[in-house]
Formats: structure tokens, C-alpha cells, sequence
């Protein structure tokens, strides 16, 4: 049983840090949330909304300059790459210093 184990989980480690699975899992759906350096105040906001709206499958955009954050909601089945967000965060003039999807429940109560 060992032996099989051993194997199995040689498997899974190859297939989980594959470029291909790497590539993959490095694209975010749903709604994405960005932590901003550099957003001080709320003219800020005004042409950053505008450019993060133009990201390829942006739905929703909300900006947050007290809390330096912005919310991304992509259409349904619309996936983008962290890259793409640091760039467009980048070209207009701030940083985007952390990125993450965010975890929606399904659930009703």
C-alpha cells in the first residue's frame, strides 16, 4: 500500500506544479478584490474606475480609497490573470499590492 501511495502522490505533486496547472490556477473568476498603494483620496477614483471597467470581463467595478481596495466583478464564466489587473492598476499610476478571489456562498438561509 505504501509503494502505491508514494506513487500517487508523485503524481499529484507533478500534475499540481506543472507550468500547464500552474497557468491555470493563476486565473481568478468571479469577483476579484485588489489591495491598493497610492489611492489617498476620492479624485483618485474617477478615471482608475473607468480603466479597471475595461478589463476583459469586468462587470462591476467599486473602489474603496479609505481602505485602498477595489472590487472587480466579472461576468459569469470570465477569468483574468493577476498580470492583467497589476497592469492596469500599474498604468494608471498606482500599486496593486495584493490580489484574491473572493468566496461567494451558494448557499441560501
Amino acid at each position: 500500500m505504501k509503494p502505491l501511495f508514494r506513487i500517487l502522490a508523485a503524481a499529484l505533486a507533478l500534475h499540481l506544479f506543472s507550468p500547464a496547472a500552474q497557468a491555470e490556477s493563476a486565473k481568478l473568476s468571479g469577483a476579484v478584490i485588489v489591495r491598493i498603494k497610492g489611492m489617498s483620496c476620492p479624485m483618485c477614483t474617477f478615471g482608475f474606475k473607468k480603466r479597471l471597467k475595461k478589463l476583459p470581463g469586468a462587470e462591476t467595478v467599486r473602489l474603496d480609497y479609505k481602505a485602498g481596495t477595489a472590487l472587480i466583478t466579472l461576468l459569469r464564466d470570465a477569468q483574468i490573470s493577476p498580470d492583467d489587473i497589476r497592469k492596469a492598476v500599474k498604468d494608471a499610476g498606482f500599486e496593486a499590492v495584493e490580489i484574491g478571489s473572493v468566496i461567494r456562498s451558494t448557499q441560501s438561509r
